[in-house]
């Protein structure tokens, strides 16, 4: 299909950094209309990718629009008034309002999507598109594991419901090896830090015994699917679709129980070969549903058919 020129909101990085992967010319407006500042250390800057404000944008004509929250809707309205065609994103667990134009919903959750969709968005197109990873860059390194548990979560206790922060917070105090990184955390210690950049952040989830994932508003955690590429073993909360991909007590550990969840990990602290054949299972899981080939395919059906 010819490369089409598509403008989104800088909302996602490293979402948007898998996206702009299906090749065509991106242009990033921030929601606050300035020029984006894309962080390079925590994703490449793809060449396929313009940084621009939201001035700059209304200077250009677009193939395509990406309606996402939490961007005001009559934003986009000028560029669908000139011929824009609009894909509207759900990466939430509940839908946002959007163009009455727009026929098509990109959904990263089934449950949400079945859900919502029909009954709140009736007349629209809606398809399913799970997060997309590359293989090749988030691998397993087979370093050496350091027997602590890792969480990689951004404003963490900022999102504190969204991401389940309490659950994280009793149990870490419980066991007392559990280490969190990722940016806006000074709030809860001025000693986390994120990844200094985006091999370090590789070599960060393969320096670890084993993932924990405490969400409950997140309908697909990028991490978590970062850490199961990575060949991490996980416990994770049961929220929206994890059990379409994983089953408990083989793949991965999913449960909403905090005293099963501390039971678990601590059998994973002491098994260096339980963490490394959930860690196989859940990587093999990932390859299988989150290879970011059939994102992109995906991706580009939708597109094609606007």
């Amino acid at each position: 299909m010819k490369k089409l020129k598509i403008l989104d909101y800088f909302v996602h990085g490293a979402h948007q950094y898998e996206f702009a992967k299906t090749g065509h010319h991106f242009y990033l407006v921030d929601p606050s209309s300035n020029k984006p500042n894309w962080d390079i250390n925590d994703r490449p800057l793809l060449d396929n990718v313009h940084l621009i404000s939201e001035q700059e944008a209304f200077k250009k004509l677009y193939d395509v629009v990406i309606i996402r929250s939490p961007v005001n809707v009559k934003r986009y309205e000028p560029f669908i008034r000139r011929g824009s065609k609009s894909v509207a994103v759900v990466q939430t667990t509940s839908p946002y309002k959007i163009p009455s134009q727009t026929k098509n919903i990109v959904w990263n959750c089934v449950k949400t999507m079945d859900k919502f969709g029909k009954d709140r968005f009736p007349g629209k197109k809606n398809h399913y598109i799970v997060h997309g990873f590359d293989p090749n860059e988030f691998t397993n390194l087979h370093l050496e594991k350091n027997s602590r548990i890792l969480t990689v979560a951004n404003s963490f206790k900022k999102r504190a419901d969204i991401m389940g922060y309490d659950l994280w917070e009793r149990i870490s105090n419980k066991l007392q090896v559990c280490d969190l990184i990722g940016d806006g955390n000074k709030d809860i210690s001025p000693s986390i830090k994120k990844a200094e950049n985006f091999q370090k952040l590789i070599e960060i989830y393969n320096s670890y015994s084993v993932f924990l994932n405490t969400t409950r508003d997140s309908a697909m955690p990028r991490s978590r699917g970062e850490a199961a590429m990575c060949g991490m073993a996980l416990v994770t909360t049961r929220n929206f679709d994890v059990d379409r991909y994983f089953t408990h007590g083989k793949s991965a550990i999913i449960t909403n129980d905090k005293n099963e969840m501390v039971n678990f990990l601590k059998e994973f602290l002491k098994s260096p070969a339980m963490c490394e054949d959930y860690g196989q299972a859940a990587h093999e899981i990932a390859v299988k549903h989150f290879h970011v080939n059939d994102y992109i395919t995906k991706w580009n059906q939708v597109l094609e058919s606007l």
